[in-house]
């Protein structure tokens, strides 16, 4: 009876092994799963628009793309307690962004990556890694979001604190797809039709004010 119940104690005990350190990883720091694999870590509820994490990423993408700028980043968005998992640093972006750096740090040297986290209030950003100068610590700093900041808020703050970085560092960051730089002069292009049609309906009417009515249709009688 021992020796057949004895594979199934060792299979119990090896998916304990298995499970419970990966539960505690995740349970601990989410940012640190996600990050190795990926760029940007996002909260899960609620969720970052749709539209703003698709400019987010672009952005990422692009900036990764041009080793020469050596602008690589991974962005941490945290919104709430529950992004940071066990770890008591909401409100410590540096602090954060030092600690998780640590724990990515074996993912990112190979590209030389900028760790960018940002959180609500003031300071709301914190940096490590490649870009992470003395100077630009001190403008993260100054950085601030609202208490109550939506992860859609945070996610757009990331893209300009990353413009931020890059410039106080000499570089520039590259257009992100569809971050807005064609979709703006396509908005601006249709207010401008809508204008000008508005001001010629306009012209139009005084016009025809002046010249008041149409005479009346004589015919042959």
């Amino acid at each position: 009876m021992r020796a057949r119940r004895l594979p199934a104690l060792l299979a119990l005990a090896l998916a304990t092994v298995v499970l419970v350190p990966a539960a505690a990883l995740g349970d601990a720091d989410p940012a640190s799963d996600i990050l190795p694999s990926t760029d940007v870590f996002l909260p899960y509820s609620p969720p970052v628009d749709a539209k703003v994490k698709q400019q987010l990423e672009g952005l990422v993408a692009a900036a990764k793309k041009d080793p020469t700028q050596g602008t690589a980043f991974k962005v941490a968005v945290i919104a709430s307690p529950q992004d940071l998992g066990a770890i008591p640093l909401l409100g410590k972006p540096q602090q954060y962004a030092e600690f998780l750096y640590q724990e990515i740090k074996t993912f990112v040297d190979g590209e030389a990556a900028t760790l960018l986290v940002v959180m609500p209030g003031k300071p709301g950003a914190g940096v490590a890694g490649n870009l992470a100068t003395p100077q630009v610590k001190r403008a993260m700093a100054t950085v601030s979001f609202p208490t109550h900041a939506t992860p859609t808020q945070l996610a757009q703050g990331a893209m300009a604190t990353m413009a931020q970085i890059a410039k106080i560092n000499g570089r520039q960051l590259p257009s992100a797809p569809g971050s807005g730089g064609g979709g703006s002069s396509g908005t601006v292009i249709i207010v401008i039709v809508v204008a000008v049609a508005i001001a010629l309906a306009g012209i139009a009417l005084i016009i025809r004010g002046r010249r008041g009515p149409p005479a009346p249709a004589t015919g042959a009688a």
